[in-house]
């Protein structure tokens, strides 16, 4: 599901109930530290992915460790599922969720948008 696919109450309806999770995420020191952290992108599509897949295992120890359930959560808005049916799931419908949510460039601009207003305070 695209946020760009909803109405504009459902839109709201969702941004409302994942903001609290989103900003327990763009707050999280550790969390906002590798997101700013810079990497040198190199030439071919391969280094590039591999790059990509780096930061991601950078993420994903700090996002499970400490924010788990603000993911389940968000995926739990998103897909309109209990957050407690996202941790029964299998891994594998996990991760295509939240592949699919980083292609959705509407919601990711929210999450990007939320997380530098947060920076400037």
């Amino acid at each position: 599901m695209k946020i760009s696919q909803l109405s504009t109450d459902e839109a709201t309806a969702l941004l409302i109930e994942i903001l609290p999770y989103v900003d327990n995420l763009v707050n999280d020191e550790e969390f906002c530290k590798e997101i700013a952290r810079k990497t040198e992108f190199k030439s071919t599509i391969g280094d590039f992915m591999m790059q990509g897949a780096q930061k991601i295992v950078a993420l994903l120890p700090i996002i499970l460790k400490s924010h788990k359930n603000d993911l389940y959560c968000i995926l739990g808005a998103v897909y309109k599922m209990p957050p407690e049916k996202i941790g029964k799931q299998k891994l594998s419908e996990t991760a295509n969720q939240i592949k699919e949510i980083m292609k959705d460039e509407d919601l990711v601009g929210f999450f990007k948008s939320h997380g530098d207003a947060e920076t400037k305070k």
